[in-house]
C-alpha cells in the first residue's frame, strides 16, 4: 500500500491550483479524492516513502471523550475528540443541522479549500453550553466543517486555554488545572444538586448554595490570593504511613477516590510523599475522610501577623470615629519606648491599640 509521497514546491502545488489539476498525478479533469492513478496505488512521478504495510498497524482506535450539550430543545451526550493538532475547535455540518443549531459567521471569514478543492465552512456555531468530565461547564463555539467519521473535535486552543490532566489511555479527564474563562452563568443542572430546603425557615433560603454537595465536590478558580505553601529551608515533604482498612473504610476510600477524581479534585501521582489518610466515625454511622497534614505544617513557613481584636471596633468615650494601629513595645517597666515595628529588637511584643480622632500622635511620640 502506498502511504505517501514527497510534497509538491510551493511554485508547483500553485500551478496546479490555478489550472485545476489534480494534486496527486498533476492530471486534468479529476480531483486527488477521485484520482485513478492514487486508486490504483500507482507510485508514478513521485519517490515513495513506503511501498507496503500492513493496514492493522493503524486500526488501533484512539480514545474519546464524553460531552453533554445543552440546546434550547433539550441535552445531547456525545464523544468527543480532543487533537492539539487542530487549531479550533470543529462540530460537523450533519450534526448542527440535526441539532437545530443556529450558526453564525465568523469574525474574518477566510475562504479556504482543502487539496481535492471543497470549500472549508466559513460559519461557526452559537454559543453552546456544554459539560466536560462530569463537572466542568462553559460555554463554547465551534467552527463548521464537513466530517462525517468525527463529529465533535476539542483543539489546541481549548487545551492551551484548561491545561487539563487526560489520561490517554482510558480516555478520561483525570484533572483540570486550570479553568479560567469558563462561563458557567448558564447551568442548566443547578436545580438538579440544589439542596432541599424543606423545614428550612424562607429566612435562610439565600444560603442552600452554601449546603450544595455538588458544589462542594468543585474547585474554586485560581485568584491571585491563593494562599502558598512555602518549606523551610532544606525540607522535604514527608512520607506519610499507610493505615490498615476494614471492609467499610475501604469502600469508602474506593468511593472518595473515584468522585474526586471525577470531580477534578485530585489526580494520580508518583511522587513519595504524601500525608496519611483514614476515615473517622460520625454520628450517623458514616465516615468522614480526613488527611493528616501534621508533618506537613510542621516544617511549613508559619505566615504569622498580628490581627486587630474585635474589642477594637468599640469606640472609647463614644467618639465619632476610630482606627485601629498595631504598635509594637519594647522594654519593660518605666524604660518602655515606642519603636517602629521594622527595628531589629528581640524582647518585642504586638499588641493593639485603639485610638480616636481625639487622641493627637503627639501622645503616643513623645521621649521616655
Amino acid at each position: 500500500m502506498q502511504l505517501g509521497r514527497s510534497s509538491l514546491t510551493p511554485q508547483e502545488r500553485e500551478h496546479r491550483m490555478q489550472s485545476k489539476l489534480c494534486m496527486y498525478c498533476g492530471r486534468p479533469g479529476h480531483f486527488v479524492s477521485r484520482c485513478p492513478v492514487k486508486a490504483r496505488g500507482s507510485s508514478v512521478g513521485r519517490k515513495l516513502l513506503v511501498s507496503h504495510a500492513s493496514i492493522k498497524t493503524f486500526q488501533e482506535k484512539r480514545p474519546l471523550f464524553h460531552i453533554k450539550l445543552f440546546l434550547p430543545e433539550g441535552s445531547d451526550a456525545l464523544s468527543t475528540f480532543i487533537d492539539s493538532g487542530a487549531d479550533a475547535s470543529i462540530m460537523d455540518e450533519g450534526l448542527v443541522q440535526q441539532l437545530g443549531i443556529n450558526r453564525v459567521p465568523l469574525p474574518r471569514p477566510v475562504a479556504v479549500h482543502t487539496l481535492d478543492g471543497h470549500l472549508l465552512g466559513t460559519d461557526q456555531t452559537a454559543p453552546i453550553h456544554m459539560l466536560l468530565s462530569g463537572n466542568h461547564h462553559e460555554t463554547v463555539q465551534f467552527h463548521i466543517l464537513s466530517s462525517t467519521r468525527i463529529l465533535v473535535i476539542l483543539g489546541y486552543p481549548w487545551l492551551r486555554r484548561h491545561n487539563p490532566h487526560l489520561d490517554w489511555a482510558t480516555g478520561a479527564i483525570l484533572g483540570q488545572v486550570c479553568l479560567q474563562g469558563a462561563d458557567v452563568s448558564r447551568r442548566t443542572t443547578a436545580t438538579k444538586s440544589t439542596p432541599e430546603v424543606v423545614g428550612v425557615p424562607s429566612m435562610y433560603h439565600d444560603f442552600r448554595e452554601v449546603f450544595s454537595k455538588a458544589r462542594a465536590l468543585a474547585l474554586p478558580p485560581n485568584r491571585p490570593y491563593d494562599c502558598a505553601i512555602n518549606l523551610l529551608p532544606g525540607t522535604s515533604p514527608p512520607r506519610g504511613r499507610l493505615f490498615s482498612l476494614s471492609a467499610p473504610e475501604r469502600g469508602a476510600m474506593d468511593t472518595y477516590i473515584n468522585d474526586s477524581l471525577a470531580a477534578g479534585i485530585i489526580r494520580p501521582s508518583s511522587s513519595p510523599a504524601g500525608a496519611g489518610f483514614f476515615f473517622v466515625g460520625k454520628k450517623d454511622k458514616t465516615l468522614r475522610p480526613c488527611i493528616d497534614y501534621r508533618g506537613l505544617n510542621d516544617i511549613t513557613i508559619k505566615n504569622r501577623y498580628p490581627l486587630p481584636l474585635s474589642c477594637c471596633k468599640e469606640p472609647p468615650s463614644s467618639p465619632n470615629s476610630t482606627s485601629e494601629t498595631p504598635i509594637t513595645w519594647y522594654g519593660s517597666g518605666k524604660g518602655m519606648s515606642g519603636r517602629r515595628p521594622s527595628t531589629p529588637r528581640q524582647d518585642a511584643t504586638n499588641i493593639s491599640l485603639c485610638l480616636s480622632d481625639l487622641l493627637t500622635p503627639q501622645e503616643f511620640s513623645r521621649p521616655w
